[in-house]
């Protein structure tokens, strides 16, 4: 939600991915920032469980990692709901791995943007300069590099 905040490009991710959803122990736990609980309002749907099919899913989850409990959420309901799961944080990513969740991370959305023709690639590039200063994101450099070699 952070990256996406930043970088400012709901629509087209709507637009592209489909409608987006947050977990609702997200904003239960969570203290949101104005410009965030803004976002929220603005572009995410909440939904929180139902059943005890999630909630045993959640609890499994707990069991096997220290992920915090909006994060947890978060996996559980992508898992349950057919979702895409997006994040960067390895933690989360290697959850998702291990239980069969479909995750995107920033630089895949990016990416799209670019092959899709939607964005250039200095204009990529300058959405992850962006990234890494406003946000402190820290990705290893030889991944940025990587990257930049797939973009048109």
């Amino acid at each position: 939600m952070i990256d996406l905040r930043v970088l400012d490009e709901w629509r087209w991710v709507k637009t592209n991915y489909g409608a987006l959803y947050i977990a609702q122990m997200t904003l239960d736990k969570n203290r949101l920032e104005p410009a965030e609980r803004t976002c929220v309002n603005a572009y995410l749907t909440p939904l929180d469980f139902e059943g005890e099919d999630e909630l045993s899913f959640f609890q499994l989850i707990g069991s096997q990692s220290n992920l915090a409990e909006s994060d947890r959420a978060t996996i559980t309901l992508a898992k349950h709901r057919t979702l895409l799961c997006c994040t960067n944080d390895r933690p989360m990513i290697e959850t998702c791995e291990i239980h069969d969740v479909q995750f995107l991370r920033t630089f895949n959305i990016i990416s799209k943007m670019n092959a899709s023709g939607y964005k250039s690639k200095e204009e990529c590039l300058a959405m992850v300069a962006k990234l890494i200063s406003e946000r402190n994101l820290w990705i290893k450099p030889e991944l940025v590099e990587a990257w930049k070699l797939t973009l048109i």
